[in-house]
Formats: C-alpha cells, sequence, structure tokens
C-alpha cells in the first residue's frame, strides 16, 4: 500500500467536437501550497488556522467542512482548474496563480470522478475544459487548483508550471489527479 500523496497533472487535446485527439502523459504537480496543508488541517480538526485567500487577505479559518469546494461552473474563474501565462517558477508561498488566462478563453464547469482501480488505490479526477477564443495562439504556463470556501473566500491549492500550447479555436481539457 502506498503512503504517499501524489498529485499530478494531464492536458488532453479536444476536437471541435469534443472528442479526443490526444492525450499528454501525466506530470507531477510540484507546488502544493501552504493553503492545502492549512485547510486539510482545519477539515480534519477544530484547528483554526491564519490562511491566504487568493486576494492576498489573511482570513482567520475554522470548522469549515466546505474549504476544498472545487465545483466551478462554467466561466468561473475563482474556483477549479485555472491556466493562466505568468513566468515565475510556483512556490510553495504562492497563494495565487501569477496572470490568470480568462479574456476571451472559455472556461467549462468542472467535472469529478472518484476512482478505485485496486483496494488500496484511490484516485479523485477534477476535469476543466478551456476553449481559445482570443483569435491567435497563446501558450498557458501556469496551471492552478483552486477552492472556496462557504463564506466566500477562495484558495489556491496548488500552483504548478505547466505549459499547454493553445491553436487559434483549440479546446484542451486539464485533469488533475489526486492520488491516494
Amino acid at each position: 500500500m502506498s503512503k504517499l500523496l501524489k498529485v499530478q497533472i494531464r492536458h488532453t487535446d479536444l476536437g471541435k467536437d469534443g472528442t479526443i485527439v490526444k492525450v499528454h502523459r501525466w506530470r507531477t504537480a510540484r507546488s502544493l501550497t501552504a493553503q492545502f496543508a492549512q485547510i486539510l488541517g482545519i477539515i480534519m480538526s477544530t484547528v483554526a488556522a491564519n490562511v491566504k485567500a487568493t486576494d492576498g487577505s489573511t482570513n482567520s479559518m475554522s470548522n469549515h467542512v466546505s474549504l476544498l469546494s472545487g465545483n466551478a461552473s462554467a466561466t468561473d474563474v475563482t474556483l477549479g482548474i485555472i491556466i493562466g501565462t505568468g513566468e515565475t517558477p510556483p512556490a510553495r508561498s504562492d497563494f495565487k496563480i501569477e496572470t490568470i488566462k480568462e479574456t476571451n478563453v472559455v472556461y467549462s464547469a468542472a467535472s469529478f470522478q472518484i476512482l478505485n482501480p485496486s483496494a488500496d488505490d484511490w484516485h479523485i479526477l477534477v476535469q476543466r475544459s478551456f476553449t481559445n477564443n482570443t483569435g491567435s495562439a497563446f501558450v498557458a504556463k501556469e496551471v492552478a487548483l483552486y477552492s472556496k470556501s462557504n463564506i466566500g473566500y477562495s484558495f489556491c491549492l496548488d500552483h504548478s508550471a505547466y505549459t499547454i500550447n493553445f491553436g487559434i479555436g483549440e479546446q484542451k481539457a486539464v485533469t488533475y489527479k489526486i492520488q491516494l
């Protein structure tokens, strides 16, 4: 039985009709943030912690069972998987994505799966699609996983350097896999 928490990211190229064109390999997400550890600790206990939100504010949080909500609706760039064009390497102390790419990029609603491929393996998949309607190609250089509390604060759980090339009109699906 694996005793490690493993978080990975991959993206899938989709055709205009949403069919899978190419599935890229899984890559390790290397920057689970301090907020991830704080929020997990809060959910598991009655401990309070000062957690930095994506707006830069520091908030005393405790007993919020919905701190890991990532169920983003279409167009919501405050929750779920977010893409950006920032150049600075991610760090554990990050509290938000550097530069969100949202103008003329269509964000789909998030989708989730809980998989149990073997007795000792559990996978949580979080997926979201993005369509480039900017009129030109662009390169996403960062991916983040945001959650939101039941009182409205957004938190960055992971911020990873991850390159995705978007051609004009292209649609890509990004998936996070949290594996136990």
